[in-house]
């Protein structure tokens, strides 16, 4: 009899070529799991399990589908990676937003408050969240700590892609560390050791705060957004002095170029940190900064000078690194401090980190540019370079820093005119702008605690700046434009094409 072989087709043969739909299968899958912890807190607590069991239950059939539906390529155009960038931030609001759908928000509110999360913004809708049943609550703070991740990975293997000056984002971002120009090759493999630095200070404080006093759920909660300076607000309202210095420590970490943490634990050079330009900048100006804070504060306040400098550098370190985690009674301080917190905001942190901002790195760039012209001006023959870490930086990245911080205040600018003509306040206008462009999250007069009365149309613009802000202006500027999704679908139809044949 004869014996007749049987094999099943190869999949990748049968998917359907999409980099972007497969990346969110995997996105949405990782959602899901994320979510599996939320669902076992409201199962422990006896919440209504659906409000986290029907997102994770779509999260990782639609996963499943995507997944097995299409595939990935192994070459990708820059525009593949825009408009790939496009639609990750999009689905992670999406299946963000469906928990407080089901809670019983507006679809305004709910999308509000899953922008801020995985933006890692911190700014919020809601007055009190301890009226939020746990489960939901912990879905709240780990959005804001996937985001942090998803931000360092999304720059580590995608932006190198993006068409700015093909290495422009991608330099600015990342070659604040010396020795990172090259390195795009080195940096993907390192992913998963990027990740495992992020899950080890997230365990690591967890720890620390459990050690201090705080419940599980309590330093789950305030770990969470500190490490990927997210600042949510959480249950516990009131820190000690040892709590606010392990908070100020994993603050700083966070927003420190992650780059340089690999450098330091897996390549074993910890010196990396003091041969950086831009962690010194970054040192420098907390310094500064915390100084400055206190010598405001101090005069005024009833608190002993010990506790308002440690308020002082605790607020100092929140606002540079983007956390926006509050231990004072912010509206309280004189208005120059309030000023100078919002100043450090728009500078931010390290590039390569969850911190957010201009990023110090371009700040370091532009002041050796201007110096550079002050010094041509005198010495007209003669050239002095803008250096980069450890080399020079070429004109295209000059270039490139120069147009993200004018974009950067123009943005600001723009939209602080446009909410004025809502009806609000210059100050309420120019420090709600300001927070969602560098991912504070924190208002001032009216919103002071929440931005739940602010109308529908500022909300929707908040979330527009949270995402622009997170992701660099000029990227996010390439994603909107018509043209890249133009080309996106004439490059799909050739991979059709190219596949049919």
């Amino acid at each position: 009899m004869a014996r007749h072989s049987f094999s099943l087709p190869k999949l990748s043969q049968k998917r359907i070529e999409s980099p972007s739909l497969c990346v969110s299968g995997y996105l949405l899958c990782a959602l899901g799991l994320v979510m599996l912890p939320c669902y076992i807190l409201g199962w422990i607590d006896g919440d209504a399990t659906e409000i986290t069991g029907i997102p994770m239950a779509l999260g990782l059939v639609l996963g499943l589908i995507f997944i097995l539906s299409f595939r990935s390529s192994e070459f990708l155009r820059p525009v593949n990676a825009v408009s790939m960038l496009g639609i990750l931030w999009l689905v992670c609001f999406l299946f963000g937003m469906i928990p407080y759908l089901i809670y019983g928000f507006t679809p305004m509110e709910a999308l509000f408050e899953s922008a801020s999360g995985f933006t890692a913004v911190g700014a919020t809708v809601i007055p009190d969240v301890s009226v939020l049943p746990r489960s939901l609550l912990l879905w709240r703070q780990l959005s804001n700590w996937f985001g942090g991740i998803m931000v360092i990975l999304l720059f580590m293997l995608l932006l190198p892609m993006v068409g700015f000056g093909s290495r422009g984002s991608f330099s600015n971002e990342m070659s604040g560390a010396s020795g990172s120009r090259g390195m795009t090759v080195r940096v993907k493999d390192a992913a998963l050791q990027f990740t495992m630095i992020y899950m080890v200070l997230t365990i690591t404080m967890m720890l620390l705060m459990t050690v201090l006093g705080l419940d599980l759920f309590d330093a789950v909660c305030l770990t969470l957004p500190t490490v990927s300076t997210g600042g949510f607000s959480c249950t516990v309202s009131e820190f000690t002095a040892a709590m606010k210095v392990v908070i100020i420590l994993f603050m700083f970490l966070g927003a420190t170029n992650f780059y340089l943490h690999f450098r330091a634990i897996f390549m074993k050079k910890p010196d990396a940190y003091r041969r950086n330009r831009e962690f010194m900048a970054m040192l420098l100006i907390i310094a500064a900064g915390s100084v400055l804070m206190f010598l405001i504060v101090n005069p005024g306040s009833a608190g002993s000078s010990a506790e308002v400098f440690l308020d002082s550098v605790f607020m100092t370190v929140s606002a540079s690194s983007s956390a926006c985690i509050i231990s004072v009674e912010f509206t309280a301080w004189p208005e120059l401090a309030q000023l100078l917190f919002f100043a450090l905001g728009i500078i931010g942190g390290s590039a390569g980190s969850t911190a957010s901002g201009i990023k110090i790195f371009r700040i370091v760039i532009l002041c050796q540019y201007i110096r550079s012209m002050f010094f041509r001006i005198l010495h007209p023959n003669n050239v002095r370079t803008v250096t980069a870490g450890e080399s020079y930086a070429a004109d295209e990245e000059v270039r490139s820093t120069l147009v993200v911080i004018m974009m950067f205040i123009l943005t600001i600018v723009v939209f602080s005119v446009v909410f004025m003509a809502f009806g609000y306040s210059t100050v309420e206008s120019i420090t709600s702008v300001t927070s969602a462009l560098s991912n504070l999250g924190l208002g001032v007069g009216t919103f002071t605690s929440s931005f739940e009365s602010m109308n529908v149309a500022p909300q929707a613009i908040m979330v527009l700046l949270m995402w622009m802000g997170r992701l660099e202006i000029v990227t996010a500027i390439a994603i909107l434009s018509p043209g890249t999704w133009r080309e996106q679908i004439k490059d799909m139809r050739h991979r059709r094409e190219a596949a049919a044949q």
